[in-house]
């Protein structure tokens, strides 16, 4: 609080009055050795130095008056105290995402700012430096250290998921003109499913023998084979065919099995010499491997017996 007193007739001052005329619950007040003051009130002069104005919970104005006394009269000044809002920072919140790897994705955040200013700028920082992990672009172009961007261009802010699987925590600032505000969040780069690969081998098998299909399974992520499809090309009724639980499946359509029921199946040669092209795929809970197609010889089998009388 700034004043000053002039006397004409060299007085000396003996007390001084002040006032405020603002009531609001939200205005600003005066404090005597940090006594809040709730009207008028009265100081020695030896006492000045321990008046003091608080600014309000709120931007508003007090019409202040200060009066000061000789001894024999009152002489005042009124001024007026204003409170301005101490700007407080914008409010950042930021979500968590996950992102296959080499796929890119938004971000999501938000920001409100306690004072209705409007944001002028945007940095973002990656705090993983990993050679596999995600980063980010800005316009298709790979960031490599944080960087600012304009509201204009937060459209174009993607994250890239890295090439194996990981987090990278990341933090997300907002800048309304004169403070920061910031928060973080978690990106996780997940490893995309990778369909298994069904090898298989050509086979020959005698008339009317049954004989388990040769074939192997590979998954690159090490996920377990759920279910297994199954295909026979020749519909002959001379040529061979699959059963399950000896059960025979129909040639020309696809039958599936679960994992559980595999052993159960089995190929049984045709009744006369054939070939059969018979497929097979795998499925790893999320993806089918493509058909693998191999070869069921039948041929040969035992003689035929002829009686004579």
């Amino acid at each position: 609080m700034s004043f000053s007193v002039s006397d004409p007739d060299g007085d000396q001052i003996r007390y001084y009055y002040f006032s405020d005329n603002n009531s609001s619950s939200t205005s600003g007040y005066f404090t005597v050795n940090g006594v809040k003051q709730t009207s008028g009130f009265y100081v020695d002069p030896d006492k000045l130095n321990t008046v003091r104005f608080v600014g309000g919970s709120a931007a508003g104005t007090d019409p202040i008056r200060i009066w000061a006394y000789d001894g024999q009269d009152w002489g005042y000044k009124d001024a007026t105290m204003t409170t301005q809002q101490v700007n407080r920072a914008p409010v950042v919140t930021a979500y968590d995402r996950t992102v296959n790897s080499g796929s890119n994705t938004s971000l999501s955040f938000s920001v409100s700012d306690p004072d209705g200013d409007t944001i002028t700028s945007y940095y973002f920082s990656d705090y993983n430096s990993s050679s596999t992990s995600g980063y980010f672009t800005v316009n298709g172009v790979k960031q490599t250290s944080g960087f600012f961007v304009n509201p204009d261009q937060l459209s174009n802010v993607r994250f890239v998921g890295g090439s194996a699987a990981g987090t990278d925590q990341i933090r997300i600032y907002a800048y309304d003109g004169q403070t920061w505000g910031s928060n973080d969040a978690t990106m996780t780069t997940q490893q995309v499913n990778r369909a298994p690969v069904v090898t298989a081998y050509n086979q020959t098998v005698k008339r009317n023998q049954s004989i388990q299909p040769s074939f192997s399974v590979t998954d690159a992520d090490g996920d377990t084979m759920t279910r297994y499809a199954f295909f026979d090309g020749n519909t002959s009724s001379t040529s061979g065919y699959f059963t399950v639980n000896g059960v025979k499946q129909a040639a020309g359509q696809t039958f599936y099995v679960n994992a559980d029921q595999l052993n159960t199946v089995r190929f049984v040669g045709g009744s006369s010499n054939s070939n059969d092209y018979v497929y097979t795929r795998a499925y790893d809970g999320s993806a089918w491997s493509n058909w693998k197609d191999y070869l069921m010889k039948t041929e040969g089998g035992s003689k035929p017996v002829v009686s004579a009388t």
